[in-house]
């Protein structure tokens, strides 16, 4: 799949084509809404995922200026689903419009807005229904910072401030059954963050984290299985000295690499 303005200058749609070129491009998106009176362009497409049979893509398609989210057959032509039209009315697709799919395909990781407050959704790809809401009773200016889906494709781990205004905390949560979110970081210093750089193992097993989570502006490295106080992997770090917010886990999910100043010295 590809995005490109073959039709229309600065009109991005969405195609797919087979790489053996037998076949011209199918167009996925359809028509987008024509100009506004007050002048802005038709719409265009932000971004996609593509899974096994359907396509989800964001993109203000039926009204400019205003973003959903669309799922589409990817090898046929067909009729596209607004999943981000809702029981409850429609839901605003946050603007920088990032997906994730999970579940083999199946569902669809999205933020959007309702009445002024972010939210984190699962939803079905091939089906229309109301989503899964993620971060259940938030904080009334609780925001998302970042997610990620679990290797097993049937939760997802994200950074808020879900309980408290600007402390940024990790939680978890299921894809497909309505539940409270679980935090997984651990009890937070005053003025302590988790930063948004934290990895999931590939086992599922465990989430990594960096955090000034004992001592404020001092970042360490922490392990946590939600079960239990996390582990903190990177020692005693000396007042002011900091573990680097990049790390890399191993494949097999049984070592962090980091760097960081562990109070090492004349070494």
């Amino acid at each position: 799949a590809f995005v490109a303005d073959a039709r229309t200058d600065t009109v991005d749609e969405l195609f797919t084509r087979v790489l053996d070129g037998a076949a011209p491009a199918l167009r996925v998106s359809q028509d987008f809404a024509p100009l506004e009176p007050y002048g802005s362009p038709p719409g265009g497409v932000f971004s996609f995922r593509t899974g096994a049979q359907r396509v989800v893509y964001v993109a203000d398609q039926d009204t400019g200026g205003r973003t959903g989210l669309y799922s589409a057959p990817l090898h046929v032509p067909g009729p596209r689903l607004l999943l981000s039209d809702t029981s409850g009315g429609r839901i605003d697709v946050v603007a920088d419009g990032r997906i994730e799919l999970a579940a083999a395909g199946t569902r669809v990781l999205w933020r959007g807005w309702i009445a002024e407050k972010e939210w984190l959704f699962s939803s079905r790809v091939e089906r229309a229904l109301d989503p899964i809401v993620l971060n259940v009773a938030p904080q009334p200016y609780g925001t998302i910072a970042e997610y990620q889906v679990a290797p097993d494709g049937l939760s997802a781990v994200f950074l808020s401030d879900h309980e408290a205004d600007e402390q940024y905390e990790l939680y978890a949560a299921p894809l497909a059954v309505q539940g409270v979110p679980a935090r997984l970081s651990g009890t937070l210093t005053a003025g302590g963050d988790v930063l948004d750089t934290f990895r999931i193992t590939s086992d599922g097993a465990r989430v990594v984290y960096v955090a000034d989570q004992d001592t404020d502006e001092t970042f360490e490295l922490y392990a946590s299985t939600g079960a239990g106080v996390p582990v903190k992997l990177s020692g005693a770090v000396l007042s002011s000295h900091d573990v680097e917010p990049d790390f890399l886990l191993a494949h097999d999910g049984t070592y962090a690499y980091f760097l960081g100043d562990l109070g090492v010295v004349n070494q």
